[in-house]
């Protein structure tokens, strides 16, 4: 599939933190070392890591999350990739003796600006946490608010308790976590149906509505996706003339998302009114219709991928 073909499928479908409310964090990897910075949007190349600056203008943030969402072995990496950053040991900051609260989510708001192919893979959201709350020892407490202040990162609170003392870390600066995702090969499917000028649903999806509307014997269609409502349930309806002269129309339908699957489809429709007309004995002009099978039919093409996270991406970032 060519990245054209991608980017409109993908196009118009919003992708939202609801995505992840199954395993929440599961899939994602936290970073060698955490950083201020990612290039969300950017090709991630396997065994090298990501490609590009990203695209900072297309990302998107959730806020409010709770740091106990994250699974407990990213966590765990969390863990030893902060202290690697401010020079503690793994003992001194595992995940018991490490709090993330305030979890932020940074994601691509629209793939379908992003110029990728099927197979192809991309940095597609990080993750950070407001506050960073590390319990250590009085001794390792010194170190590790010295090492926070020398490389800019600001501590909002500093407080003993008996032998330990928690430090407080501002990391809304400070990405902890990422997700690379993949786009499989897409599958194709066509479907028939033969619709004699009346209303059809298909796939208990598309819904085509034909109204004989146009003087010259052609019809108005409206099609409504009735997977994809905006917010407040208003469904997008297209509408498309095929004036009486046309044998036929071909058209993209909007795509939908269904959990990681999104379906986009190419519909072609053919329409033939034979119209018989006669005038009633009041003088008023009318007609009958009649349509034939075999020239009456809506062809749909759907187009299936799946987004697919990728688990322990191939490169060491």
């Amino acid at each position: 599939m060519n990245n054209r073909m991608l980017a409109v499928l993908v196009s118009l479908v919003p992708v939202t933190a609801a995505a992840q409310t199954d395993g929440i964090f599961k899939e994602h990897t936290a970073l060698v070392v955490p950083r201020a910075n990612i290039p969300i949007g950017a090709e991630w190349i396997p065994g090298i890591g990501p490609n590009g600056e990203g695209t900072p203008s297309n990302v998107g943030i959730s806020a409010g999350m709770s740091g106990s969402t994250i699974d407990t072995t990213t966590r765990r990496k969390i863990a030893l990739g902060l202290g690697s950053l401010l020079g503690l040991d793994a003992n001194a900051t595992n995940e018991r003796n490490v709090k993330l609260e305030g979890i932020e989510i940074h994601r691509v708001k629209d793939l379908g600006q992003l110029p990728l192919a099927a197979g192809q893979q991309v940095l597609f959201e990080g993750i950070k946490a407001k506050t960073i709350s590390i319990t250590v020892d009085k001794v390792n407490g010194a170190k590790l608010k010295a090492a926070a202040e020398a490389k800019g990162i600001p501590v909002s609170a500093d407080v003993d308790a008996g032998s330990t003392r928690k430090i407080t870390l501002d990391g809304s600066d400070l990405f902890l976590a990422y997700q690379v995702i993949s786009f499989s090969k897409p599958t194709v499917r066509t479907t028939v149906k033969y619709h004699g000028g009346k209303d059809i649903t298909i796939d208990e999806t598309y819904r085509f509505r034909f109204c004989e509307c146009l003087e010259d014997g052609g019809v108005e269609v409206f099609m409504t996706n009735l997977l994809a409502p905006s917010t407040g349930a208003v469904f997008n309806t297209q509408r498309k003339e095929l004036p009486g002269n046309t044998a036929w129309a071909e058209f993209g339908l909007p795509p939908h998302r269904q959990g990681n699957n999104i379906t986009a489809n190419l519909a072609t429709i053919r329409f033939h009114n034979d119209r018989i007309y006669y005038t009633t004995p009041e003088g008023e002009k009318k007609f009958m219709s009649s349509y034939p099978k075999e020239r009456n039919l809506i062809e749909l093409r759907s187009t299936k991928f799946r987004i697919e996270p990728v688990r322990n991406p191939s490169a060491s970032y």
